[in-house]
Protein backbone atom coordinates (compact mmCIF):
# COMPACT_ATOMS: atom_id res chain seq x y z
CA UNK A 1 0.00 0.00 0.00
CA UNK A 2 1.22 3.48 -0.90
CA UNK A 3 0.69 4.98 2.55
CA UNK A 4 2.56 2.08 4.18
CA UNK A 5 5.50 2.59 1.82
CA UNK A 6 5.62 6.29 2.72
CA UNK A 7 5.34 5.55 6.44
CA UNK A 8 8.14 2.95 6.28
CA UNK A 9 10.31 5.58 4.60
CA UNK A 10 9.69 8.00 7.47
CA UNK A 11 7.43 10.41 5.57
CA UNK A 12 5.40 12.91 7.59
CA UNK A 13 2.70 15.32 6.47
CA UNK A 14 4.04 18.88 6.20
CA UNK A 15 0.57 20.44 6.04
CA UNK A 16 -2.74 19.36 7.59
CA UNK A 17 -3.77 16.25 5.67
CA UNK A 18 -7.05 14.45 6.31
CA UNK A 19 -7.89 10.97 5.14
CA UNK A 20 -10.80 9.94 3.05
CA UNK A 21 -13.17 7.96 5.22
CA UNK A 22 -11.38 5.04 6.78
CA UNK A 23 -13.92 2.74 8.28
CA UNK A 24 -13.75 1.86 11.95
CA UNK A 25 -13.14 -1.84 11.60
CA UNK A 26 -13.76 -2.58 15.28
CA UNK A 27 -17.18 -0.88 15.11
CA UNK A 28 -18.21 -2.63 11.90
CA UNK A 29 -16.71 -5.94 12.98
CA UNK A 30 -19.09 -5.95 15.95
CA UNK A 31 -22.07 -5.19 13.68
CA UNK A 32 -21.04 -7.50 10.85
CA UNK A 33 -18.93 -10.30 12.33
CA UNK A 34 -18.60 -11.95 8.91
CA UNK A 35 -16.13 -9.34 7.64
CA UNK A 36 -13.24 -11.50 6.43
CA UNK A 37 -10.24 -11.12 8.72
CA UNK A 38 -7.94 -10.35 5.78
CA UNK A 39 -10.13 -7.34 4.89
CA UNK A 40 -10.20 -6.21 8.52
CA UNK A 41 -6.42 -6.47 8.66
CA UNK A 42 -6.02 -4.27 5.57
CA UNK A 43 -8.19 -1.59 7.21
CA UNK A 44 -6.09 -1.77 10.41
CA UNK A 45 -2.84 -1.48 8.45
CA UNK A 46 -4.08 1.51 6.44
CA UNK A 47 -5.26 3.28 9.60
CA UNK A 48 -1.94 2.65 11.36
CA UNK A 49 0.07 3.90 8.37
CA UNK A 50 -1.97 7.11 8.12
CA UNK A 51 -1.36 7.73 11.81
CA UNK A 52 2.40 7.17 11.32
CA UNK A 53 2.56 9.86 8.60
CA UNK A 54 0.66 12.23 10.95
CA UNK A 55 -2.50 12.46 8.85
CA UNK A 56 -5.75 13.56 10.44
CA UNK A 57 -7.66 10.28 10.56
CA UNK A 58 -11.22 11.24 9.74
CA UNK A 59 -14.38 9.21 9.70
CA UNK A 60 -15.97 11.96 7.62
CA UNK A 61 -16.65 12.48 3.92
CA UNK A 62 -16.60 16.22 4.65
CA UNK A 63 -13.36 16.99 6.51
CA UNK A 64 -13.46 20.50 5.01
CA UNK A 65 -16.32 21.26 7.42
CA UNK A 66 -14.65 20.22 10.68
CA UNK A 67 -11.17 18.64 10.72
CA UNK A 68 -9.38 20.28 7.79
CA UNK A 69 -10.95 23.61 6.85
CA UNK A 70 -9.09 25.52 4.10
CA UNK A 71 -8.89 29.31 4.07
CA UNK A 72 -10.18 31.58 1.33
CA UNK A 73 -7.65 31.65 -1.53
CA UNK A 74 -5.62 28.74 -0.14
CA UNK A 75 -4.27 26.09 -2.50
CA UNK A 76 -5.22 22.60 -1.29
CA UNK A 77 -5.51 19.03 -2.57
CA UNK A 78 -8.62 17.02 -1.69
CA UNK A 79 -9.55 13.63 -3.09
CA UNK A 80 -13.07 13.54 -1.67
CA UNK A 81 -15.44 14.18 -4.58
CA UNK A 82 -17.70 16.54 -2.64
CA UNK A 83 -14.71 18.73 -1.71
CA UNK A 84 -14.10 20.05 -5.22
CA UNK A 85 -17.32 22.04 -5.66
CA UNK A 86 -17.64 23.02 -1.99
CA UNK A 87 -14.05 24.14 -1.41
CA UNK A 88 -13.88 26.04 -4.71
CA UNK A 89 -17.34 27.63 -4.73
CA UNK A 90 -18.25 28.09 -1.07
CA UNK A 91 -14.94 28.51 0.75
CA UNK A 92 -13.07 30.10 -2.17
CA UNK A 93 -9.97 27.94 -1.82
CA UNK A 94 -8.52 26.14 -4.86
CA UNK A 95 -8.58 22.38 -5.32
CA UNK A 96 -8.92 19.83 -8.08
CA UNK A 97 -10.40 16.38 -7.59
CA UNK A 98 -7.23 14.47 -6.75
CA UNK A 99 -6.61 10.76 -6.43
CA UNK A 100 -6.04 9.60 -2.86
CA UNK A 101 -2.35 9.00 -3.60
CA UNK A 102 -1.72 12.42 -5.14
CA UNK A 103 -3.57 14.20 -2.31
CA UNK A 104 -1.48 12.28 0.24
CA UNK A 105 1.71 13.11 -1.67
CA UNK A 106 0.69 16.80 -1.66
CA UNK A 107 0.26 16.62 2.11
CA UNK A 108 3.68 15.03 2.53
CA UNK A 109 5.57 17.53 0.37
CA UNK A 110 3.36 20.51 1.19
CA UNK A 111 2.69 21.35 -2.46
CA UNK A 112 0.25 20.40 -5.19
CA UNK A 113 0.74 20.63 -8.97
CA UNK A 114 -0.45 23.87 -10.60
CA UNK A 115 -3.07 22.71 -13.08
CA UNK A 116 -6.85 22.74 -13.52
CA UNK A 117 -8.67 24.82 -10.93
CA UNK A 118 -5.40 26.05 -9.43
CA UNK A 119 -5.01 28.30 -12.49
CA UNK A 120 -7.02 31.53 -12.27
CA UNK A 121 -8.27 31.44 -15.90
CA UNK A 122 -9.70 27.95 -15.35
CA UNK A 123 -11.84 29.17 -12.45
CA UNK A 124 -14.12 31.27 -14.64
CA UNK A 125 -17.48 29.90 -15.71
CA UNK A 126 -18.23 29.24 -19.36
CA UNK A 127 -21.45 29.19 -21.33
Amino acid sequence: MFVEMLAKGGAKCRVPTSTNPVYDIEYFHDLFPKIPENEAEVARRVMAAYKRVDAIVSWSCTPYLAENIPLFGETVAFSESSATPYVNAVIGACTNREAGQSALAAGIIGKTPKYGLHIRENRKGTT
